[in-house]
C-alpha cells in the first residue's frame, strides 16, 4: 500500500505525472494478483506485451484526438 500512494500522489502533480502514472499502471498489472499461483511464463509475457501495446496505442489515439480538435 505505501508504493501505491506514493504513486498516487505521483501521479497527482503535474511534474511526475508521466511516471507515477506508468509505475502504478505497470506494477498492478505485473503483480497479478490471483488466488493461487500460476507459474506461466507465457501467461506474464502475454500480459506484459498487451500492456505495452495498449499504452503506445492509447497514446497515438489521445496525439490524434488532440491534433484534430473537438471541431
Amino acid at each position: 500500500m505505501p508504493a501505491f500512494l506514493l504513486f498516487g500522489w505521483m501521479a497527482a502533480r503535474p511534474a511526475t505525472a508521466r511516471i507515477g502514472s506508468m509505475l502504478a499502471i505497470y506494477i498492478s498489472v505485473q503483480l497479478a494478483l490471483n488466488s493461487s499461483y500460476l507459474g506461466d511464463f507465457s501467461s506474464f509475457a502475454n500480459s506484459s506485451i498487451a500492456l505495452m501495446l495498449g499504452i503506445a496505442l492509447t497514446g497515438v489515439v489521445c496525439g490524434i484526438v488532440r491534433l484534430l480538435g473537438a471541431s
